[in-house]
């Protein structure tokens, strides 16, 4: 994984393969977080209309929406990092 010392250690204003790569794979984890947040939150409202326990379900939604916080960040940095290196502000 390249860290974001790394990937501007390089002085290269383009971005590498590796970055490119990098950041697809930072949006893809970011989309099955939000898959998996609304896939949980589905099974909730199931586990609700049901009369069942809910506490492990909502800990484990819990847990998905605090990860999935923690990847929008690091998406978020890694478009910032990778637009300034394209001289853009990587949205857009």
């Amino acid at each position: 994984m390249v860290r974001p010392a790394e990937m501007r250690a390089g002085g290269d204003s383009a971005m590498s393969e590796q970055d490119h790569e990098h950041l697809l794979m930072a949006r893809r984890h970011a989309a099955q977080g939000k898959a998996r947040v609304a896939r949980q939150r589905d099974l909730l409202r199931r586990l609700e209309v049901r009369g069942q326990s809910t506490d492990l379900a909502r800990d484990l939604l819990a847990s998905f929406v605090a990860t999935l916080g923690q990847m929008q960040v690091h998406l978020d940095y890694l478009e910032h990092e990778c637009g300034d290196r394209r001289g853009t502000s990587g949205r857009g």
